[in-house]
């Protein structure tokens, strides 16, 4: 059980509901890009569901979690003895060769100079920042202007404005970015799915 069979549910009541109303909604658009961006990943093998059939996509998603993605997308190879100087990452733990191979590229730093915050929620600026730097996307501040921009922490504002420019990443119909809120696992599909994509040769 990997996750398929309730992406399909879900997408499949969506569409009788669309029929129904003689049109495709927003909702439906929105749910069949993450449902592409979910299966991308399961048949991949970047991403797997849980034991009871379920892939959760609106379950938030850590940072050790993303980052093991982001490394397998990349191409990357997990550091063998996965060390690193974090004091929450422990050589035994699954996601510290992931960890240890996205600080030797460079594509992450930890939330302290000495912690790392393996279980803590992947915040959406924290994922624009990540995802800029795995696609070497230049810093911008042309990009989209959101409502709270104002919110976006300064070490994340040109990041945010580098992937939505490139359109990577979106704001939400009420104009904001929504920096602080967490990641969920289909949001993090899309946007892994577009990365692979990008970097197929």
């Amino acid at each position: 059980m990997d996750g398929h069979a309730e992406l399909e549910r879900e997408a499949a009541g969506r569409r009788v509901h669309d029929r129904q109303g003689g049109q495709v909604s927003s909702a439906g658009r929105r749910l069949e890009s993450r449902r592409v961006g979910a299966l991308a990943l399961l048949g991949a093998g970047l991403a797997t569901g849980f034991p009871d059939g379920t892939f959760r996509p609106g379950a938030a998603l850590t940072r050790a979690q993303f980052v093991k993605l982001l490394v397998l997308a990349t191409g990357g190879v997990p550091a063998t003895g996965g060390t690193s100087s974090f004091r929450d990452v422990s050589p035994s733990d699954w996601f510290a060769p992931y960890v240890a191979a996205a600080v030797q590229s460079g594509m992450v730093q930890g939330t302290t100079a000495t912690t790392f915050s393996p279980g803590q929620p992947l915040t959406r600026e924290e994922m624009a920042t990540l995802l800029a730097r795995a696609l070497n996307l230049a810093p911008s501040t042309s990009g989209p202007s959101f409502s709270d921009r104002g919110s976006i922490a300064g070490w994340a504002a040109a990041s945010v404005s580098a992937v939505a420019q490139a359109g990577y990443m979106q704001g939400f119909p009420d104009g904001g970015f929504h920096p602080l809120a967490p990641t969920t696992r289909a949001k993090a599909a899309k946007v892994i799915a577009l990365l692979i994509a990008h970097l197929a040769p």
